[in-house]
């Protein structure tokens, strides 16, 4: 496979990654609001985040031994199984699908644990062989025209009240992705085990572990990936502030923040505008993140947080006008840039051979952060009680964003090195 074809594969295997996400997101979060409320569609929430918790430090080890392609192709299978279940049980007004679904997520969530590491191998992949330096801006700027995309077309879908028909095309669509993701090279590079004693400085190859008994291999691999994770302390730091970032806002932006938009008479179209525009932020980012030349300023990771809070604010006052959207615009560009910062960092600082294992540990820690968030909306009571929730989320966020920044100082001064804000010299 010629590096063209290469580039050309990965970025129409991630732009449909990141299409059918956000699709079925916006579509299994509206569905669920507008036919059990609240509390149900938070349910699924909490389900994933559990599984997610469960399942990705195993996903990490998996990603680091088997070829993401074949894993990629299971996500895809899980993905039209699970969804087709979903719109047979909605359209067929099953009494059983509030509790249906939170399992059904439990089992998606499992499989899912396997893909984001394996997208990580196969963009670091394309990256470094490539040879084309604006490879990855490029990648995230698709990602995020269907990122836009996806929630416009979901909301419309949904607006039209067919159960079966926004499922349906979540099916199709995966379908489509399988015929991409058969089109990738094999990219497998390492399976044997990282001896003891690794740090993420070690380039030499690893060592295969004498353990006979497979259990204990497995054992042996996770215990080593939270080694190799701890050893990188700009990542613990960025981890930790995201899992915090990540309770106040990514449960405030996917369930609350709908429910009271619903509540105060916003319609499934304009929620699905309004996500739209957010990624239309995000694509604004990624086209801007295409010039930057040093693009692995942790630093600024931790500063983007930040202007993710006027929306929080204006949602949790009832706005519904301009001011709204441009602060959504502001939000997704905010967020682009705080992503871009944060994964260019681990994609040029983290060894590859244990890129899965370390990812898989702060996805961990994020996954935390959604759960906490999303035990803490099922106390809400009351639209009220949501929007202060909202309000406080913000204040949370400027408070993780600043000591954030504060420890990662600390740490940068301790290693004593030129760029006190690039990873990879550290």
């Amino acid at each position: 496979m010629t590096n063209k074809h290469f580039f050309v594969t990965t970025l129409l295997v991630t732009a449909g990654n990141s299409f059918i996400l956000s699709f079925a997101n916006t579509v299994l979060t509206l569905s669920m609001l507008l036919a059990f409320g609240l509390k149900t569609a938070v349910l699924n929430g909490v389900a994933l985040s559990i599984a997610l918790i469960i399942s990705t430090p195993f996903g990490g080890v998996l990603c680091d031994r088997y070829e993401p392609r074949h894993l990629m192709t299971l996500k895809c299978v899980t993905t039209i199984i699970v969804y087709t279940l979903i719109g047979l049980a909605l359209s067929l007004k099953w009494s059983g699908t509030p509790k249906l679904i939170p399992l059904l997520m439990i089992g998606i969530g499992l499989i899912q644990s396997l893909t984001d590491p394996s997208s990580r191998i196969v963009i670091q992949t394309c990256k470094q062989e490539v040879h084309f330096s604006q490879a990855y801006p490029i990648i995230r700027a698709t990602q995020n025209i269907m990122r836009m995309l996806g929630p416009a077309i979901a909301g419309a879908i949904v607006g039209l009240h067919n159960s079966w028909l926004p499922f349906a095309v979540i099916s199709a669509c995966s379908l489509l992705l399988l015929g991409a993701i058969r089109q990738l090279p094999n990219l497998l590079i390492n399976r044997e085990l990282i001896p003891l004693g690794f740090t993420p400085s070690q380039h030499s190859p690893c060592a295969k572990s004498r353990l006979g008994n497979y259990s204990q291999q497995w054992l042996y691999e996770l215990v080593e990936g939270a080694k190799a994770f701890l050893g990188y302390p700009w990542l613990v730091a960025l981890t930790g502030a995201s899992l915090i970032v990540l309770s106040a806002w990514t449960a405030g932006f996917r369930y609350l923040a709908p429910d009271i938009f619903l509540n105060n008479g916003g319609s499934t179209a304009q929620w699905g505008f309004l996500v739209s525009t957010f990624s239309a932020g995000s694509l604004l980012a990624s086209l801007i993140t295409v010039r930057i030349k040093t693009a692995n300023s942790i630093f600024w990771s931790f500063a983007w947080f930040i202007p993710l809070t006027p929306f929080l604010l204006l949602i949790a006052s009832g706005h519904h006008g301009l001011l709204l959207m441009a602060s959504t615009a502001i939000a997704g560009i905010a967020w682009d840039f705080a992503v871009f910062f944060g994964e260019t960092s681990v994609l040029d600082g983290v060894h590859r051979q244990v890129l899965g294992r370390v990812t898989s540990f702060s996805s961990v820690g994020e996954q935390c952060g959604l759960l906490i968030g999303y035990l803490l909306t099922l106390t809400i009571s009351s639209p009220e009680e949501g929007s202060q929730r909202l309000v406080f989320g913000a204040f949370l966020i400027i408070a993780a964003s600043t000591c954030g920044l504060g420890i990662t100082s600390l740490l940068a001064r301790r290693y004593a090195v030129q760029n006190l804000w690039n990873p990879s010299t550290w």
